[in-house]
């Protein structure tokens, strides 16, 4: 990856589903390969990591907040352009803890699930 890599977001202009790998174009103008299947050096924003995620780990099954309702399409969308089969989905409303509050991994109650 380009040392002098400051971008948040590059587009990715290739990718590789047999090798795991995707192309962007880095700040110079040189084309860099990087893997994303076993070794995490690359990054999504989180929209797009989902629907990355879903492919690249041969998701099946999400179950989801329903918060991320309005980007399921979204993530389904990145999924099948990246060759990836369409999880089935589910979304929940809330889980509550034993006292009532909202479990949630932001707040560090998510290990009651």
């Amino acid at each position: 990856m380009s040392e002098n890599w400051n971008s948040i977001q590059v587009p990715v202009v290739k990718t590789d589903l047999a090798a795991g790998t995707i192309t962007y174009k880095d700040d110079d103008g040189k084309f860099v390969e990087v893997p994303v299947k076993l070794k995490v050096i690359a990054n999504f924003q989180w929209k797009p990591d989902f629907g990355m995620r879903w492919a690249a780990l041969q998701v099946e099954y999400e179950m989801y907040g329903k918060e991320h309702m309005p980007n399921a399409k979204l993530y389904s969308e990145i999924c099948k352009i990246l060759g990836g089969v369409v999880p089935v989905q589910f979304f929940y409303e809330l889980f509550l803890n034993e006292t009532g509050e909202k479990i949630s991994k932001s707040k560090g109650n998510g290990h009651y699930c």
